[in-house]
């Protein structure tokens, strides 16, 4: 990122805090920057909030491409869970934590120790019943012979086979036609329809026992 003041360009990490803190291009994502995966995007349109945090895991890149091995951020989700770690938001292979204002060295250092948990359980294939003892408990003939690694190879598989995150962006990136309007799908008109929701289980103008109600200059007692 650069300075707009001075022009002088800083790696994210090295830059100075009041920089971060008071301009807002530090957080803007510029169109088409490789790194985000987001394409061309209208200039502005888009800033990152500081106190969120985004977590990639590997398996796939920000273009779609799959690669060979990978770990789905699903996974991590629950073996973090079963840590008592909370994380806010689960993608394919993005995880979503909040760095809340206040938050302390101890609890961001938890996550850490928690992340650092998951690699070490992964590249030792922990058996599932250790890493994951409420997955294997709840399906032991499914997952009670694999291993954390095991796990992750499957699914990874499952989501590269099947397309899913491609279908995903599909559904989410195309808004449907409207074929019929509510009040044509049940066979009347709005006005119909209007009716219907301010007169319901068939009452007419009238109270809960469907009587006529009176009028501004009606006795109610009248015959």
């Amino acid at each position: 990122m650069s300075d707009p003041a001075t022009g002088r360009q800083y790696p994210f990490a090295e830059a100075p805090d009041e920089l971060l803190a008071t301009e807002p291009a530090c957080w803007t994502l510029q169109p088409d920057a490789p790194w985000h995966g987001f394409g061309a995007m209208s200039d502005g349109f888009c800033m990152l909030d500081p106190i969120k945090v985004t977590i990639t895991m590997p398996g796939m890149d920000v273009t779609g491409t799959f690669a060979d091995r990978g770990i789905p951020a699903q996974i991590v989700t629950m073996f973090l869970d079963e840590q008592r770690i909370e994380v806010e938001k689960t993608g394919d292979y993005v995880l979503l934590v909040l760095f809340s204002i206040g938050m302390t060295k101890g609890k961001w250092g938890t996550l850490l120790d928690g992340l650092l948990g998951f690699k070490r359980a992964y590249d030792e294939n922990t058996p599932l019943s250790v890493a994951l003892p409420k997955l294997v408990d709840a399906h032991p003939e499914r997952y009670g012979g694999l291993g954390l690694a095991d796990l992750c190879d499957e699914m990874h598989d499952a989501l590269r086979t099947g397309r899913m995150p491609a279908l995903l962006d599909s559904a989410f990136g195309q808004l449907p036609e409207a074929k019929l309007t509510p009040p044509t799908h049940i066979g009347g008109s709005s006005a119909d329809a209007a009716s219907a929701s301010t007169h319901r289980d068939g009452r007419t103008n009238g109270d809960r026992d469907g009587r006529p109600l009176p009028t501004r200059n009606s006795d109610p007692d009248a015959r």
